[in-house]
């Protein structure tokens, strides 16, 4: 007859034959699995607005007044050709790049870039200091976004959206355990299919992020939304609801939404502790569109609005303490 003990023996041996088995595959386990080792991420989000300065003078921008060294920027409208001049900055010296076309732009809008057939585009791109692996965009779905005037008052080309992501290695942190993601949903509130199709594009972040998350991953997810933390289309990514209970249908916390100073802002939310809101990231208008979010599980989250630095939008700049296991 097998005693209690025997059987336990039996149960741990196969959870770690189990656990040897998804190391070796390289799939993350999750953190209950190993010891962890707590790392404090310092996060930037910004849209530079980069089509619109076509002397390359807002990247030095990125890491103007900062307090800490980001791990992780997020970087929105910006031309292919600023992104070659973030390799030649000494500031960003051995850092790496996921770059992603969101439209072939023009002269006049963006500098030229060297090397590449099609020298005028702009798009998003994910970049930090920790080595990067399993870089791949996902292109979100709905119709191609027929474009915005541009600075000029002429139709800009067509636009595509995407989410861009890597993962990021940490010394002594076993690999592929944390995955970074940026993203610049759809503009505009004017046309009846824009609302609905920015839905249909949260609702595939949710899904792309959970297929990470079911792989013991953590997540850390920045962007231009284009649109407020109460809208529709931020419920598939906010954990909480509209109440500011943790019952929502998504599975992020935000940097922004501790902050007490803005929950008036969200007229439903009930909660002294947090609620879908958030110091406004748009110079024009005092809507928050820009966010940083970490998979829940992240603690001492906090963050804040930085200057605006010649775009439209402010700075949004975050620091999280993330568990991750160990190598």
């Amino acid at each position: 007859m097998r005693t209690h003990s025997s059987r336990r023996r039996r149960a741990l041996t196969a959870a770690a034959v189990v656990a040897g088995l998804l190391v070796a595959a390289g799939v993350a386990v999750p953190a209950s699995a190993a010891s962890t080792k707590q790392v404090e991420l310092h996060v930037v989000q910004w849209n530079i607005e980069g089509g619109h300065d076509t002397r390359l003078q807002q990247i030095p921008n990125l890491a103007k007044g900062l307090a800490h060294r980001p791990d992780v920027l997020f970087i929105e409208e910006v031309c292919r050709s600023e992104v070659q001049q973030m390799h030649r900055l000494a500031y960003f010296k051995g850092w790496h790049f996921v770059y992603k076309t969101s439209q072939q732009s023009k002269p006049g809008t963006c500098a030229k870039a060297t090397g590449i057939s099609h020298p005028y585009q702009q798009g998003q791109v994910v970049a930090s200091p920790h080595a990067m692996s399993a870089q791949h965009n996902y292109r979100l779905p709905g119709r191609t976004h027929k474009g915005e005037a541009s600075a000029h008052g002429t139709p800009s080309p067509q636009r595509q959206f995407w989410l861009t992501c890597t993962n990021l290695a940490f010394s002594g942190v076993r690999g592929g355990s944390l995955r970074a993601c940026g993203t610049h949903l759809r503009p505009g509130f004017n046309e009846p299919y824009e609302a609905p199709e920015r839905l249909d594009e949260t609702n595939a972040i949710r899904s792309i992020t959970n297929g990470f998350r079911a792989q013991g991953q953590q997540v850390v997810l920045g962007g231009d939304f284009n649109t407020t933390p109460t809208g529709a289309a931020m419920n598939p990514i906010y954990q909480l609801d509209d109440k500011g209970t943790d019952h929502g249908a998504g599975h992020f916390v935000e940097a922004d939404q501790n902050d007490k100073t803005y929950f008036g802002h969200d007229s439903a939310c009930t909660s002294r502790y947090h609620c879908r809101s958030g110091e406004g990231t748009q110079i024009a208008t005092p809507n928050k569109i820009d966010y940083v979010f970490y998979t829940a599980g992240a603690t001492g989250v906090g963050g804040g609005r930085g200057p605006a630095l010649n775009s439209d939008h402010y700075r949004l700049v975050s620091t999280a303490f993330l568990k991750l296991p160990r190598s």
